[in-house]
């Protein structure tokens, strides 16, 4: 092979791979999402309203939240389902508070979930709070444990998956121990994913890069949350805040995840400004 020949053979080698990044980088392309409790104020005005809202901005995916006796907001599951189509928009998760399963051992309140997730098209099932009555010493985590595998076992084994939501205060320790570390280490690894709230982590003083080292691929879900500068429980949009998600986007892979959906629960502008700012944020910076 001459000089020049080897040269031209480069030159479109290189080219090839470059076309071949990309289109892998296009096709591997996040979608965004948002915790539809960002927004639960406006529901009151009609939740057709906050969807087509959601879609207009430019949100592609919608974590669920207010699962009531087989309904959204007045509507059955087939009913959110087609609204839901309606904006092009999927609902990859969702959250379901179900305290006669999580405190008093009720399965089928679970297993009726897990029927009604399937109709909406979720994929993953989320325990997203524990009341605090029920999280006071490490023997109620304990019981916690136990239930929050019961819903993993039920959950895999309809074809959907499940994750546990933190907050701030699963990290509080018993003495050298916390509820969080028992989560993480008593539960069945390969059926009980977590949702990483980032903001809430950042809140009680944790390290999101020292979980992912610790536990790689455990952490399949985010939730995309800034603090504010100045004051740690103030919430602000994504990008205005303290909380640097470039780098923490950058561990997505040893983080295993999958979705994440922007959320915020307190604002200085009114939630649709706020979700806006924050999505042209995410478009820019993290996806």
């Amino acid at each position: 092979m001459n000089r020049r020949t080897f040269v031209k053979t480069t030159a479109m080698a290189t080219a090839a791979l470059a076309a071949s990044e990309s289109f892998a980088f296009a096709s591997n392309k996040r979608k965004i999402g948002i915790q539809l409790y960002t927004v639960r104020g406006e529901i009151k005005n009609g939740i057709d309203s906050v969807i087509a809202k959601l879609a207009s901005v430019g949100y592609e995916q919608v974590e669920m939240f207010g699962y009531n006796n087989g309904q959204y907001f007045g509507k059955s599951m087939k009913e959110m389902a087609a609204l839901l189509k309606q904006y092009n928009l999927t609902s990859p998760s969702a959250h379901i508070g179900l305290n006669e399963f999580l405190y008093q051992g009720n399965d089928d309140a679970w297993k009726k979930a897990i029927e009604d997730a399937h109709i909406i098209g979720n994929n993953y099932m989320v325990i997203p709070w524990i009341e605090p009555a029920h999280r006071k010493s490490l023997d109620d985590y304990k019981k916690i444990v136990a239930r929050v595998n019961r819903a993993a076992e039920l959950t895999t084994a309809s074809g959907l998956k499940f994750a546990y939501h933190n907050h701030a205060f699963e990290f509080e320790k018993f003495g050298d121990t916390s509820g969080y570390d028992l989560l993480l280490n008593e539960t069945d690894k390969n059926m009980v994913k977590m949702e990483l709230d980032l903001y809430w982590v950042y809140n009680a003083g944790k390290d999101p890069f020292e979980l992912f080292k610790q536990h790689p691929g455990r952490f399949v879900m985010w939730h995309v949350k800034d603090m504010d500068k100045n004051d740690k429980n103030k919430q602000t949009e994504v990008g205005n805040g303290s909380i640097d998600f470039k780098a923490i986007f950058k561990k997505a892979k040893q983080s295993g995840l999958e979705y994440f959906f922007v959320e915020q629960e307190n604002y200085d502008v009114s939630p649709y400004d706020s979700i806006e700012k924050s999505i042209r944020y995410v478009k820019a910076n993290l996806v």
